[in-house]
């Protein structure tokens, strides 16, 4: 993570609740100021809560398609572990062949993990394009 992010996400917070503290405790003349400060204070604190600020520093990663396909294998994991927990509370075929389905497509979702470890989105694209298979990429 670079300085610059890394100074942004640790220190919005807390120029958000100083400001907003600011002006609750010394504007005490000017009403609109006040709300204004307060408001957005409010709103910079929200960023942070929203993950906006992911949209608003954007993402300068080159591996996008590996990034996909561990945020892929991530929501297969839960998959996972959502299949052992209804199969441990009701032991039926169905849940067996639940849990089966989200184990194997968590072992072609690695093995494509490790075909793309080390490689750019130019590169895995170029292998592509010579062995005529289109990757799958969550």
């Amino acid at each position: 993570m670079s300085t610059f992010r890394r100074v942004f996400e640790i220190g919005l917070p807390f120029v958000a609740v100083a400001a907003i503290l600011g002006a609750v405790l010394f504007i005490r003349d000017h009403l609109t100021l006040q709300v204004a400060i307060v408001g957005l204070g409010m709103l910079a604190l929200e960023v942070g809560t929203w993950k906006l600020r992911q949209q608003v520093l954007t993402n300068k990663r080159k591996d996008l398609a590996l990034r996909a396909e561990g945020d892929a294998f991530l929501r297969q994991l839960r998959e996972l572990h959502a299949a052992a927990m209804a199969m441990k509370q009701n032991d039926s075929a169905e849940h067996h062949r639940a849990f089966e389905h989200a184990r194997d497509a968590m072992r072609q979702s690695f093995e494509r993990i490790i075909a793309m470890a080390g490689k750019t989105d130019a590169e895995l694209a170029a292998a592509q394009d010579l062995s005529g298979e289109p990757q799958r990429i969550a």
